[in-house]
């Protein structure tokens, strides 16, 4: 089995590790390129962090001391991991789902304690704002880096796809997803992308498939690497 990751350089590697492991064949292709932004984080007033992408963790170079011993809520393991790499004292490993990690900071902060600053891209999947708005809190968001979509499919993915070696492909993100098929549009290989399998870390992030008239598109029971992992190991022994 041939799989496509489309995550960015560092989580692309580091999930080819994993699915090697499940003894399939890799091949990186990267949809979405991470730039960090320069400029300090204003954090005064702040009760409480928010980050819904580890990404968001490796772009930011230094973090001021006071500001690690701030509560950071981190959506799903692996973001809290990498924030317990950068030095956060007091982690609260969320859900895997942006909407979820509102509704916990909601449960369990008081609006009146200060304003939740969200380290994120410059492309939110979700926007916390209104959400948060809703239960009274101050909102902040800082872009700690910038995420720029790929122009092209490389000649290697195009090549893979039209001879038709590519079996499955991971898409982890709506945006991903949004990036995978306009470069797919744009080679002309649609009816080649259209017998893969897909699969995708959650509805929303295979709802971008639909030009493509995808028709094996499968989802994760809940939105975690580990599942997505899952299904790789079952369809792969199949």
């Amino acid at each position: 089995m041939h799989v496509l990751v489309t995550r960015p350089e560092g989580d692309g590697e580091a999930l080819r590790e994993r699915l090697e492991a499940l003894g399939v064949t890799v091949s990186l292709a990267p949809m979405i390129e991470i730039r960090p932004v320069a400029g300090e984080i204003d954090f005064d007033g702040v009760q409480a962090l928010m980050v819904t992408s580890a990404n968001a963790l490796r772009a930011v170079s230094s973090i001021p001391g006071s500001a690690l011993s701030l509560p950071l809520y981190a959506v799903g393991d692996k973001t809290a991991e990498r924030a317990r790499d950068a030095g956060f004292r007091t982690i609260v490993a969320g859900p895997s789902d942006g909407l979820d990690l509102v509704a916990l900071i909601g449960r369990q902060l008081d609006p009146t304690k200060g304003a939740i600053l969200h380290l994120a891209g410059d492309v939110l999947a979700i926007d916390p704002a209104p959400l948060l708005a809703a239960q009274s809190f101050a909102y902040r968001k800082a872009t700690v880096y910038d995420s720029i979509a790929a122009d092209r499919l490389t000649d290697t993915t195009q090549r893979y796809l039209r001879n038709g070696e590519i079996d499955a492909v991971i898409l982890m993100s709506p945006r991903t997803t949004e990036v995978f098929t306009r470069l797919v549009q744009s080679a002309g290989l649609q009816q080649q992308a259209r017998n893969l399998t897909y699969i995708c870390l959650s509805p929303a992030v295979a709802a971008p498939l639909a030009p493509l008239d995808a028709g094996n598109v499968i989802i994760a029971s809940r939105p975690r690497m580990e599942e997505v992992l899952a299904l790789v190991g079952k369809i792969s022994s199949t």
